[in-house]
């Protein structure tokens, strides 16, 4: 019997993505909020309390209105109890993945997609979606429910694309598409307002239009009239930053002072992205706050760039031999390119950043897989691909359980984050506030001291172990913390304040 029989019908690659991410996620419905789901996101965001209260939501930012109404239905239906937020996180998970089935589905329904997978397309298209589901690297943009704008973007990016070959497929087979355009094109919208990466969504629906239904530059520039619906989609972030409605930008200027130049950001984000592949390759040692140096040179990430210029020009190469691990390995670089490029941000690593280009290298290398599988054995290809898929699915699921267990609690979050990165300072902070949270005042201050012993500079650090000092009593290491930090910063009025209140 074909394996693809029994990934016939939508049901059984559901089922098995649902089994695989409740076993996964299932325990972390009662974890609490953590740092920024406690902050500004959720917690003592006045925004979100009135879900009906549509206006208030556009003026907090209109550029991630999707994710912020999500958030704001969340507390409609059951205030701030996280479980409800948790497990809409996990439903979107769901939904993603089967997204990605549906994508990988519709690229090799075409006559340049069909060679990669040969008589079992729905094997090929479930073992993408599964190694999506049960990847380590997931497992942030689910857990740390903040991230729900990165899952709610992908989600939204690969049902336009799915939906945009659907329609194509369909136009060519005379049966009722434009539909299926449709939801594309509102599905892109969408995507415009959660996060501002999807900008590269036309870019990609340009890309799989080439690879898959056009075929060549000539066929493409005949189907430039469908593609130009796009255009409207693609001006959205442009005009929300040009009116002021990008509430990111005006973060990232007033924390110019620990944003790099665009210069360097690129040249080490080449070392953060050769990070990125081996943690896909091998996820261990992953870690929320890592600990990234500044390049100051293209010499030093020289060998990184090398890497990535032969991945590159591997994803070129594959052009004619499979079309669809060329397309995977350019989509990885594409949906990457805008927060692993010139335009910089002050962290320089996430994981969460990989949840969809993380999509292209798993298309690259199940295509790679299932060739290898033929030259191994033509008549039973399909059972070692299963095979691998299999094992591969029950390691990954296994060490993705393990990691969420690390986010039980803001405590256990950041002593795995002290421990991973122990020479930057922002670890031990977090750590030391949720350590005092929770009453354990001196292991509070120690961790405390250890940040301000990486950056001694810093006020914010230095005025907030001057106020654990003067909290268990210590009224004169409290009053020396006071006077450091008055004379790092003069004219802070939070440092004033704290003084006032010593006083």
């Amino acid at each position: 019997m074909r394996i693809s029989s029994y990934f016939s019908g939508v049901f059984a690659p559901l089922a098995l993505l649902l089994a695989a991410i409740l076993y996964i996620y299932s325990g972390s419905l009662e974890y609490p909020f953590q740092f920024d789901d406690k902050a500004a996101a959720i917690v003592n965001n006045d925004s979100i309390k009135d879900a009906a209260n549509l206006d208030a939501i556009w003026r907090l930012n209109a550029a991630r209105f999707v994710t912020f109404f999500s958030l704001a239905a969340n507390y409609h239906v059951g205030g701030l109890s996280p479980e409800g937020y948790r497990a809409f996180n996990i439903a979107i998970h769901l939904l993603f993945c089967f997204g990605v089935y549906w994508l990988v589905h519709e690229m090799i329904a075409t006559p340049f997609g069909s060679p990669t997978a040969g008589e079992h397309p729905n094997l090929f298209a479930f073992s993408v979606a599964m190694a999506s589901a049960v990847h380590p690297l997931q497992t942030q943009a689910v857990v740390y429910i903040w991230q729900r704008v990165t899952s709610i973007t992908a989600l939204l990016y690969v049902l336009s694309l799915a939906a945009y070959l659907a329609a194509a497929r369909r136009e060519r087979q005379d049966a009722p598409w434009r539909g299926w355009f449709a939801l594309s094109l509102v599905s892109a919208v969408l995507a415009m307002f959660s996060k501002q990466n999807a900008i590269t969504l036309p870019v990609a629906a340009a890309l799989a239009d080439y690879f898959f239904v056009s075929g060549s530059l000539a066929a493409l520039r005949i189907r430039m009239g469908r593609l130009g619906w796009f255009i409207p989609a693609l001006l959205i972030i442009p005009v929300l930053t040009a009116l002021g409605y990008n509430d990111e930008i005006n973060h990232i200027g007033g924390r110019y002072q620990n944003i790099l130049s665009p210069y360097q950001y690129l040249i080490t984000q080449f070392g953060v992205i050769v990070m990125y592949l081996r943690l896909a390759l091998l996820p261990f040692g992953q870690n929320l706050d890592y600990d990234i140096r500044p390049a100051h040179s293209i010499l030093e990430t020289a060998p990184s760039l090398a890497i990535l210029l032969a991945l590159l020009l591997l994803g070129f190469a594959l052009w004619r031999r499979s079309r669809i691990a060329s397309f995977g390995i350019l989509f990885f670089f594409l949906t990457l390119s805008v927060e692993s490029s010139i335009f910089p941000l002050e962290d320089l690593a996430f994981e969460h950043r990989m949840y969809l280009p993380i999509v292209g290298l798993f298309v690259g290398a199940f295509a790679g897989i299932f060739e290898l599988a033929r030259r191994i054995s033509p008549e039973h290809c399909w059972k070692t691909a299963a095979a691998f898929m299999s094992v591969y699915s029950l390691v990954m699921a296994a060490a993705a359980h393990e990691r969420v267990q690390v986010w039980r609690s803001e405590i256990s979050l950041w002593e795995d984050v002290v421990v991973k990165s122990p020479g930057k300072a922002r670890g031990y902070y977090n750590l030391a506030v949720s350590l005092a949270d929770a009453g354990r005042e001196g292991e509070a201050l120690r961790s405390l001291r250890a940040a301000v012993g990486i950056e001694p500079s810093n006020v914010y650090y230095v005025s907030r172990l001057a106020l654990l000092h003067m909290k268990v009593g210590d009224s004169e290491k409290a009053f020396k913390l006071i006077q450091k930090a008055k004379a790092l910063a003069p004219y802070d009025i939070e440092v004033r304040y704290l003084l006032g209140n010593f006083y």
